[in-house]
């Protein structure tokens, strides 16, 4: 069992692996494929990896976990900048609020969709290697 020096290592290391694939996807995104999102690029390489090379998942678990749970964290931004184009929200609030609205539920949809998927994916992955 690992001490929780090591794990917190441990989840640095994958934090960075996952920042550095996500700042590969920008690149890829700023220099080649620009109709393409860099967060989808780099979720795309991120599936295509883990789907050809199963063990590799290890590579990213703890480190996503850690994110997963601190995802709340990465909203402070955007209430900072509501409060700092307060003129802005005022002209526009009503549409600003609604795009953000259904893209969060968009965003929640897709991502309970793709946990859903691989969580089944990997189950039945862990069933065929147990037999």
């Amino acid at each position: 069992m690992a001490t929780k020096f090591e794990l917190g290592i441990v989840i640095l290391l994958q934090v960075v692996l996952i920042s550095l694939v996500w700042l590969f996807a920008d690149w890829l995104h700023q220099n080649w494929i620009t109709m393409i999102p860099s967060n989808i690029l780099g979720l795309i390489f991120i599936l295509v990896v883990v789907s050809l090379f199963e063990k590799t998942i290890v590579l990213f678990d703890k480190g996503a976990y850690f994110l997963i749970l601190h995802i709340t964290l990465l909203f402070i931004p955007i209430t900072v900048l509501t409060a700092e184009y307060k003129e802005l929200f005022l002209k526009e609030g009503i549409n600003i609020l609604l795009v953000m609205c259904l893209s969060t539920i968009i965003g929640m949809v897709v991502v309970a969709a793709v946990v859903h998927y691989l969580n089944n994916y990997l189950n039945s992955r862990k069933h065929i290697s147990e037999n």
